[in-house]
């Protein structure tokens, strides 16, 4: 029974010591949950509510460090939905341990439905954060994302914190 006890630890022990492969030519697969806080204005009046998110996204990395990719989002709650689609760029800085610092900007399209009617425009990203690599194929993400969209003259501004994995092939 002890020699199993030591053969799983040792296990976890490599496999946490793996880095994750953030260099060039391998893909990234994220799947982001985001505990976010909206504020919407239009002239005059504004709201503010609290929800959760899930966001997922794809890269490839065209150098160490740098991917490039598509991520989306989309909010439905109470008969509207909101959603954005972001060409994006997520830099990973190699600092040859498992916990990778990133930081991540997109610009792209989003939108806002409700009631049968649609407004889009203009979306801008941006966030920053920690992944721990738990093995070379997997990390766990933590941070912080902002996304500002221009809706026909509704703006919305999302701020919120981000929790998440990452999948490397």
């Amino acid at each position: 029974m002890n020699s199993k006890i030591i053969l799983l630890f040792a296990v976890i022990s490599v496999s946490s010591l793996s880095f994750g492969q953030i260099n060039k030519g391998n893909w990234i697969v994220s799947g982001n949950s985001i505990l976010q806080v909206s504020s919407s204005k239009v002239e005059g009046w504004g709201s503010s509510t609290t929800t959760v998110v899930f966001s997922p996204s794809v890269g490839y990395f065209v150098t160490d460090g740098l991917s490039v990719g598509i991520s989306a989002s989309i909010l439905n709650t109470e008969g509207s939905t909101l959603y954005s689609v972001l060409p994006s760029a997520s830099y990973y800085f190699d600092n040859q341990s498992n916990i990778k610092p990133f930081i991540e900007v997109g610009i792209g399209y989003g939108g806002l439905s409700e009631d049968g009617e649609s407004i889009g425009g203009l979306a801008l990203g941006a966030g920053a954060g920690i992944m721990y690599l738990i093995n070379k194929n997997i990390g766990l993400n933590l941070g912080f994302q902002y996304l500002r969209g221009d809706y026909d003259g509704l703006i919305n501004n999302t701020f919120g914190g981000t929790i998440g994995f990452s999948l490397f092939f």
